[in-house]
């Protein structure tokens, strides 16, 4: 664990984060923010320590965190044990958003035409209510409370991403973000400079260029879908492509920026 500085999360910002998820999720879901808050990123067994939390109690809880994006999941390359594992960090600016969902739907009706907004704010408020999905999630849950069908459902949730309402779910399996240490703590670390710097330097910038090229598909819904030299008939067949794996493989969520 490192001591960081995160910009724009200040002790309100969290304290009001933490009663959101409690409200919203339960103490246990508490329970685990508090502590990452507290404690920065962390390992799922640095956690169970500082969360006191038995393994089972603590899964659940950072599933639901998770799936409620209120908790990142990255990959640590590097561990003291040589092997790659997952650590987990409070997400508070997103957890804060959760007090936005009512005007984020009042700005709605005034972003989108009139025509299906309605169906549209449905696929929203599924969103809203369960996380991150895949199409297919959404599309069977959207259906329950809508009369149009699967492709008509698709082809919305299609036009919400490229208004940049929907956004692709970071991966999990992505390196953590470089950390914004203490001014303490950097003049520690200058101190005992070592031959490993330019190696360190190095994987900060394969992390930092990884983490780039994901954010750059954030509102991707086709790969490649302003390739002009395709011809029509090729276009239509990565086109179905393209929702297939839209559909089974990419979990989307509300963009509120």
């Amino acid at each position: 664990m490192q001591t960081t500085i995160c910009p724009g999360k200040g002790p309100e910002a969290a304290t009001l984060g933490l009663k959101l998820v409690e409200w919203n999720f339960g103490p246990l879901c508490k329970r685990v923010v508090k502590s990452l808050v507290h404690h920065g990123r962390q390992s799922l067994k640095e956690l169970r320590s500082t969360s006191e939390l038995k393994k089972d109690a603590l899964q659940l809880a950072l599933m639901v965190l998770i799936q409620q994006n209120c908790v990142d999941v990255n990959v640590q390359p590097l561990s003291p044990s040589g092997k790659e594992e997952y650590t987990y960090e409070a997400n508070i600016p997103r957890i804060l958003q959760i007090i936005r969902i009512p005007l984020f739907l009042h700005i709605i009706d005034q972003v989108l035409p009139k025509e299906h907004r309605e169906v549209k704010k449905i696929v929203l408020q599924t969103l809203f209510h369960h996380g991150r999905m895949t199409v297919d999630q959404i599309v069977e849950h959207a259906l329950q409370s809508s009369s149009s069908t699967e492709d008509v459902l698709r082809d919305f949730i299609r036009d919400l991403v490229h208004r940049r309402l929907i956004e692709r779910a970071p991966l999990c399996s992505l390196p953590p973000a470089p950390d914004t240490v203490h001014v303490r703590a950097q003049k520690r670390r200058s101190a005992n400079r070592s031959h490993d710097d330019e190696e360190e330097g190095a994987n900060l910038i394969a992390r930092a260029r990884e983490r780039r090229n994901q954010s750059s598909l954030r509102f991707c819904w086709d790969m490649n879908e302003d390739d002009a030299s395709e011809s029509k008939r090729m276009k239509k067949k990565r086109k179905h492509e393209d929702m297939e794996n839209a559909s089974s493989a990419i979990l989307w969520r509300v963009n509120f920026e």
